[in-house]
């Protein structure tokens, strides 16, 4: 067994609290993604207490890895009282509604024809539902999925 003593003992002791201010430090940054999901980023927007973010993706949906993807963004929404999250086919074609963000995007052709999905969190009552589309959300009937 070895024993520490005087000032071998000292620098043990201050490295090991070094290290633990360290760890306290990194330990509350900004929450890491779990994952690397396939949908870009476009933009965010905000109104008094709601948001919007916008994000394109060019493939075939995967339900369960965006249902995933809407579950961590749920989970990193710390303020606010309605959030949205809306996957366009380009990011060209990704637009904030015309409307307050509370209504959506109406029946804005233009813009349902280049939904893909809608996933919208209400941090109040705790609604959380993600609406994906076949097609898009103008010609496609919804397929609503809660997520928890």
């Amino acid at each position: 067994m070895y024993i520490l003593e005087g000032d071998k003992l000292k620098t043990l002791t201050m490295n090991l609290r070094l290290l633990l201010a360290l760890t306290a430090v990194f330990s509350c940054g900004q929450p890491q993604p779990l994952n690397n999901y396939p949908y870009q980023y476009v933009e965010t927007k905000q109104e008094e207490s709601n948001e919007m973010l916008l994000f394109a993706y060019n493939d075939s949906i995967n339900p369960a890895t965006l249902q995933q993807f809407c579950k961590e963004k749920k989970d990193s929404f710390k303020s606010g009282f309605f959030h949205f999250i809306v996957i366009f086919d380009k990011k060209e074609n990704a637009v904030f509604p015309r409307n307050p963000l509370t209504a959506m995007y109406g029946m804005d052709k233009d813009a349902l024809m280049h939904i893909r999905a809608i996933y919208t969190f209400n941090k109040l009552n705790g609604y959380s539902k993600l609406t994906m589309y076949e097609k898009n959300a103008y010609e496609s009937a919804p397929v609503v999925t809660d997520i928890h």
